[in-house]
């Protein structure tokens, strides 16, 4: 017995999607929650394969999507950027085609958005931690000083 499917006219390409049992159907990477299309020929360029489902759905890929596995939590619950990192050791991301810097985009996800002229503070002084809990906004002349006064403590959270 084939499953039965219904076949959709996207903006450039026809899709069939099986009708699958909802327990095995893929879900669509970007958050939305909609059942992703099976692909009916190979694109080997753009990762799609014949027969499978897609990751996203056609124009869901730009939107934000963070793999959450890109950071270990440390016993001094510091969570550790695990994925591309700059010069200086902060994690970077890409984020709709930009990129940015892990810490703000995890402080604007679980926090609240980052005025702007305002700075992050790692309280922990780990330039790779990006604990919401362990950010703090603030000034860049209050960040140098809070700098300086815990090299001069020697210590974290000084």
């Amino acid at each position: 017995m084939t499953p039965q499917s219904r076949t959709s006219q996207c903006s450039r390409r026809r899709f069939s999607m099986p009708l699958l049992p909802p327990e095995i159907q893929k879900k669509c990477e970007c958050g939305c929650g909609q059942v992703t299309p099976t692909e009916t020929r190979n694109r080997r360029l753009r990762g799609r394969i014949k027969g499978k489902q897609s990751r996203f759905i056609t124009g869901h890929n730009s939107r934000v999507f963070v793999r959450h596995d890109r950071h270990t939590v440390e016993p001094g619950g510091c969570w550790n950027w695990n994925g591309a990192k700059s010069e200086r050791g902060y994690g970077r991301l890409g984020v709709n085609g930009r990129t940015v810097f892990a810490h703000r985009f995890y402080y604007e996800k679980y926090r609240c958005p980052i005025p702007k002229g305002l700075v992050i503070d790692h309280l922990c002084r780990n330039h790779s931690c990006v604990n919401p809990e362990h950010l703090d906004v603030v000034t860049q002349a209050e960040n140098i000083r809070r700098g300086i006064l815990r090299r001069d403590a020697g210590g974290r959270f000084a």
